[in-house]
């Protein structure tokens, strides 16, 4: 199958995600909070590769994870969603998860800087960028690693070189902001929520002129409140308005 022309290749950001939910957040100090539920599910740029399998694109995911029991489960979710894995490197001695703590009133993430972190570009095969259709990148290392946003440069100038779309998930921008933007200004859609969008550009019109300069299409989340999607320059809400 590595032979193969994926749709998609994901990139960076593939965990396990750990559910619990709570009555209520924040937890304080001494406090006893039982969870009602426990769940797991790929986590991260894998649920974006687990949505793009049910919707019948051939995926692959490429990136490091560990070899402990979390990284055992979500490759097997991968496996049985019959989304490729030959290309992730399972590493000794790390672990991969995040823990994902849903309350009545919001939620919390308590994530672990594993192995992915390190994903270098020799660990990316052209021909394997060449053959595919799209590279979706999820940039939740970014904030935390400049070499790893060295590597996503480079996977996006092997896209460009073979005229493959570059879709970037920019992550919770509280580090490395500067370059995050540049990464943002080489792609050719990204994906930021309300916070980001904030962290990175003060409000969306500064967003909205870096896309049109640079021809970047914007989705903006707004969790139940739809999307503003910025397109050639111009800004429409999930309500089509502008």
């Amino acid at each position: 199958m590595s032979n193969h022309k994926f749709d998609l290749i994901v990139i960076s950001d593939c965990v396990l995600d750990i559910y619990y939910r709570v009555e209520k957040l924040p937890i304080g100090i001494g406090d006893i909070a039982v969870s009602n539920i426990i769940a797991t599910s790929p986590g991260g740029a894998c649920a974006t590769a687990v949505v793009a399998r049910k919707l019948g694109l051939n995926v692959a995911v490429i990136d490091k994870v560990g070899d402990d029991d979390f990284s055992d489960i979500l490759v097997k979710h991968l496996n049985d969603g019959s989304i490729y894995t030959g290309f992730m490197r399972r590493v000794h001695g790390t672990v991969t998860i995040s823990n994902n703590i849903i309350g009545n009133n919001g939620h919390a993430f308590l994530g672990y800087l594993g192995v992915g972190k390190d994903l270098t570009i020799n660990e990316v095969n052209e021909e394997v960028i060449k053959r595919s259709r799209a590279i979706y990148i999820g940039g939740f290392y970014a904030s935390f690693s400049r070499s790893i946003i060295n590597t996503f440069t480079e996977v996006i100038r092997m896209a460009h070189k073979h005229s493959i779309p570059v879709f970037l998930d920019v992550g919770p921008a509280i580090g490395n902001n500067e370059l995050i933007i540049d990464l943002i200004k080489q792609s050719n859609t990204v994906f930021m929520n309300e916070e980001e969008v904030r962290r990175l550009f003060n409000d969306i019109s500064i967003l909205t002129k870096l896309a049109r300069d640079n021809n970047v299409n914007a989705v903006v989340k707004l969790g139940d409140r739809g999307a503003v999607l910025v397109y050639n320059g111009n800004v429409a809400t999930a309500n089509h308005t502008t």
